[in-house]
This record gives C-alpha cells, sequence and structure tokens, in this order.
C-alpha cells in the first residue's frame, strides 16, 4: 500500500521517525512509520480512506509539570546543573539517586495521562514522565531504598491488557545526582537505541544486556563480515537451538548445572553440546575470553537472522 501511496502523492508525501509541521501535513501511522500527505493535495473522500486504512496521528503537546519541564531541560538540552535551584526548588540533594526507564510504545500512543496514572501503582513515591516523541519517553524515578524492585513485566503485560499496546522498556542503573547524571543518561540512551535495531524481540533491556550490541554497532564493517562468513558458515539454521544453549550458558556465568536446569537438559546432553560448539568453532567457551567472543558472534548472527 506504501508504494501505491507514493505513487499517486509523489512528492507531496512525507516518511520520517516523527511527526512534524501538522498544519501542512496530515499525519498517519502505518506499520511503525509516521506518513505525512499534503493537506491541499488530499480531497475529503479520499482523506477518509485513508482514515479506514491508516491510524491517523493527531497534535497533541506534552503536557508537563514544572518539575518535568526542567528534567527534560536537564537531560535532552544537556543543561549544567543549578545546585541551589535543585535542593531549594526540587527538593532533593546531590546524595539522592535517580535511574531513568526509557520506554518506547510500537505505534504512536494517545492515552499518556491516563498511563501515567496506570504507572503510579508501580513506582513509590511519585515519578515523572517526559515524553520525548509520540510514542516514546522516559520515567524518572528516585530511589526510596526499598527492598522490593518495581516489577516491570507486570508493567508491559498491564500495558498490553488495558491499553492494547505493546511496550519495550529499558530499565537503567541507579546514579547519585551530578554532573556526570547526563553522561550515564546518554549511554543509556545510546544502548537502548541500538538495541531496539539488533534485537527486536526483547521486552526489558538493562544496560548490561546492551552494552554488547553497542561494540558490535562499534566494530568495523569488513570485522563484522569476516565473523558472519566464519559463523553463520558453521551454523546454519537448522542449528539454531545449539547456539542458543551456548547463549544461555554463557549468560549463566559458564556454569553447565545452571544451564542444564534453566534448559530443562540433563547436564550431559549440555556438556555434549558446549563441546560440539568448541568443536565447530575452535573457541574454548569454557573460559571468558573465547564466551566472550562467541557471544559477540551469537548475537551478530541472531541480528542478522531476525532482520536487525
Amino acid at each position: 500500500m506504501l508504494r501505491s501511496l507514493q505513487q499517486l502523492y509523489k512528492d507531496q508525501l512525507l516518511i520520517t521517525d516523527e511527526p512534524m509541521n501538522f498544519e501542512q501535513y496530515n499525519w498517519f501511522c502505518y506499520n511503525d512509520q509516521y506518513i505525512g500527505i499534503l493537506k491541499a493535495s488530499i480531497a475529503p473522500r479520499e482523506l477518509q480512506l485513508l482514515h479506514t486504512f491508516m491510524e491517523p496521528v493527531s497534535e497533541k503537546p506534552f503536557h508537563l509539570s514544572e518539575l518535568e519541564k526542567w528534567w527534560h531541560s536537564f537531560l535532552y538540552n544537556r543543561n549544567e546543573m543549578d545546585v541551589e535551584l535543585m535542593e531549594q526548588e526540587l527538593l532533593f540533594s546531590e546524595n539522592d539517586m535517580f535511574r531513568f526507564i526509557q520506554f518506547r510504545f510500537s505505534k504512536p500512543f494517545q492515552l499518556k495521562k491516563n498511563w501515567k496514572e496506570a504507572m503510579g501503582a508501580f513506582f513509590e513515591p511519585s515519578i515523572e514522565i517526559i515524553w520525548t516523541s509520540h510514542q516514546s519517553g522516559v520515567i524518572i524515578e528516585r530511589d526510596t531504598s526499598t527492598e522490593e524492585d518495581v516489577d516491570f513485566i507486570n508493567i508491559i503485560e498491564t500495558t498490553a491488557s488495558d491499553f492494547y499496546e505493546n511496550l519495550r522498556l529499558f530499565v537503567g542503573s541507579f546514579h547519585p545526582f551530578s554532573e556526570k547524571t547526563t553522561q550515564f543518561f546518554q549511554l543509556e540512551e545510546t544502548c537502548f537505541q541500538i538495541a531496539l535495531t539488533y534485537n527486536k524481540k526483547q521486552s526489558i533491556y538493562s544496560l548490561e544486556e546492551t552494552m554488547p550490541y553497542l561494540l558490535i554497532d562499534q566494530l568495523d564493517d569488513n570485522i563484522l563480515q569476516l565473523m558472519r562468513d566464519s559463523f553463520l558458515h558453521s551454523f546454519p539454521m537448522e542449528e539454531d537451538d545449539l547456539l542458543q544453549n551456548v547463549k544461555v550458558f554463557i549468560e549463566n556465568n559458564l556454569n553447565v548445572s545452571l544451564t542444564a536446569k534453566k534448559l530443562y537438559l540433563h547436564r550431559n546432553s549440555v556438556q555434549y553440546r558446549i563441546d560440539k560448539f568448541i568443536e565447530k568453532t575452535g573457541l574454548d567457551i569454557k573460559n571468558f575470553q573465547g564466551a566472550f567472543l562467541a557471544y559477540l558472534a551469537i548475537l551478530l548472527i541472531e541480528a542478522d537472522r531476525n532482520g536487525g
């Protein structure tokens, strides 16, 4: 359908990551893309038809509290920290700990106020939510030193069941509020964006899980191609189970017994598959160096096969 629209509207159609210029364009969401069509080029009947096949996107301003505006300016405009303002008006000190939970909906999300109210049940005390687009933003959580952590799986499930939307989260680490806060946030933001490209199946991400994708993304294209040629040649599609078993082994600290428990396999079966992998690749994944290289290669293979 997209090709037909491009042929019909030609240079009067835009495809972007974020809608803009609502005065001149009607915007729609189709297959997780924003499509803008010049208003002057759409007849009333055509507009009704477009609404039938695609979800219209309306321009709704992101209503932020004063505190949320301050956080937005601090995180995204990289403003210098005003300690006096922080202590007197924001009511927290440099010793307070915060973490940033980035989120991304699979398509533009309209019920922002309702969703924030629903999220309030999962966090104590209250949270700030900054929307950076119609489908993404960041939750700012202050550490209260409670033993029970937030149930992020439940957040995913609640969003799916109550709002009929798919959601992905990047759960950042707690950091003390300081001049380096924005640097930590930038790193986590970059890891999340890259992980969304390489691993599209996961719903909840963390820094330690996504950092390998950042390393892969920084590798030279020639090195990546060499890794593809050697490992993809060694492992055809029908041996994906072997790769997954090795991945679980590495993710469980090279512990055969724990891996067997996670995979519901006998310990000897796991050991056989590890030995088979070592024989095929020449990588000794029983030590850290070999396991690290194998893990990067497996992530690269998964990304290639999943369209990353």
